[in-house]
């Protein structure tokens, strides 16, 4: 049975949410036709891990680099002036934070532009650097840990650290600040999917998110998923069923999960979406408009040539381009 656990208190959600309701309700189109929602930024992408799913080990990253402090209070500064409502800001994309020795600056920078609220995605296994998950300015902390056993997790993660992810969690479980809020994220794929009923119970007093793995067709991650192994496939249904209802991936009223998020890549660019590669970008935001390349982009839509092979998009694109954007 699952057992009942605490919820941070978030006093702004249901704000947020009926402020997007509010816009599309006065000016007839969601609010991501006019400009973003999220902000995602990589500003850094150094990672301790080497999870078979994930995009830094893939083909996505050659060099390391920062994110200057400088470019991110740029875009912020930007967001501010243009007076855009940012719902939340996934501060990291493709390092993790625990490694960002810069992640108070950043996210204060981020509070006092925007007063978004700040998720983070992370491993957990710097537990030497737990201390960086008390900043007050972050909301919601994202544990994602694809396995239930040390041996799974050294097969989907490339390193034999889950005792470590495991410190981590029930350290800051026990020393949280009281508005932040803890979810646990399981990656699913077919190295894995065995061990979720495990998993469940194992992180029962959490919050939990199963994922069903990105696949971009021939941009897709370095991942070892099997196409075509039905057990698999079914599964993978049934688990993420209460995550991704049929119902509502036929609602929803975006192109796709990522395209109200405006992603700037450690290099300062423009990226087409967060799970693409590098290349696909629209320029530096130090030598392009922002609000244009939006513009650029609703138009283009998911015809980019990263989009097309891409099976994440809502069936409805297209329908949703003419109503909003194309008419």
């Amino acid at each position: 049975m699952r057992q009942l656990h605490f919820r941070a208190l978030d006093l702004t959600a249901k704000y947020r949410v009926k402020r997007v309701q509010l816009h599309k309700a006065v000016f007839r189109k969601p609010m991501w036709v006019k400009h973003p929602t999220v902000i995602q930024f990589d500003t850094q992408n150094i990672c301790n891990a080497k999870c078979i799913y994930c995009n830094p080990h893939g083909t996505f990253i050659k060099n390391r680099a920062k994110l200057p402090l400088k470019t991110i209070n740029n875009v912020l500064q930007y967001v501010k002036n243009k007076g855009w409502f940012i719902n939340y800001v996934p501060a990291f994309m493709n390092g993790d934070p625990l490694l960002e020795p810069r992640l108070t600056t950043i996210t204060q920078m981020i509070k006092s532009y925007l007063r978004a609220k700040v998720i983070i995605f992370t491993n957990g296994i710097a537990y030497n650097n737990r201390h960086l998950l008390l900043d007050k300015n972050l909301d919601l902390v994202n544990f994602t840990v694809s396995a239930a056993t040390a041996e799974t997790y050294k097969k989907v993660h490339g390193v034999d650290k889950f005792s470590d992810a495991l410190k981590t969690i029930f350290w800051f479980k026990e020393h949280r600040k009281l508005h932040q809020r803890i979810r646990l994220v399981y990656i699913l794929c077919k190295e894995n999917f065995h061990e979720l009923e495990v998993w469940k119970e194992l992180f029962s007093c959490f919050d939990q998110n199963i994922r069903p793995p990105f696949d971009g067709g021939e941009y897709k991650p370095q991942s070892r998923i099997a196409e075509g192994d039905k057990s698999f496939e079914t599964y993978l249904r049934k688990a993420t069923q209460e995550n991704y209802p049929t119902s509502l991936e036929f609602s929803l009223d975006t192109p796709c999960a990522c395209w109200d998020s405006l992603n700037i890549s450690f290099e300062g660019n423009i990226m087409q979406c967060m799970d693409l590669p590098y290349q696909f970008n629209w320029g530096n935001v130090d030598d392009v408009d922002i609000s244009e390349v939006w513009h650029k982009r609703n138009q283009l839509g998911l015809d980019h040539e990263a989009c097309r092979q891409c099976k994440m998009k809502n069936p409805r694109w297209k329908e949703i381009f003419e109503k909003y954007v194309w008419n």
